[in-house]
């Protein structure tokens, strides 16, 4: 389950909630549906990754490298 590949599909995943957390809350920023600062969106988006993360191990099949719930 803890394979370097797991692991390397974990990052990418966490990279990619992550990223588009951060769109999410700068973007409601500049339209000014929301004023936020950004230490708010930082630690929005580092839960989400962590979310991200906790995810991925609750999916992870027995006996795969893969942390997708569908392989």
């Amino acid at each position: 389950m803890f394979t370097k590949q797991w692991w390397k599909e974990v990052t990418e995943r966490m990279i990619k909630t992550g990223a588009q957390s951060l769109i999410m809350f700068l973007g409601t920023d500049v339209t000014g549906l929301k004023d936020l600062d950004i230490s708010f969106a930082a630690e929005a988006t580092g839960f989400m990754m962590l979310l991200s993360l906790l995810t991925s191990i609750i999916t992870t099949k027995k006996g795969t490298d893969s942390p997708s719930a569908v392989s």
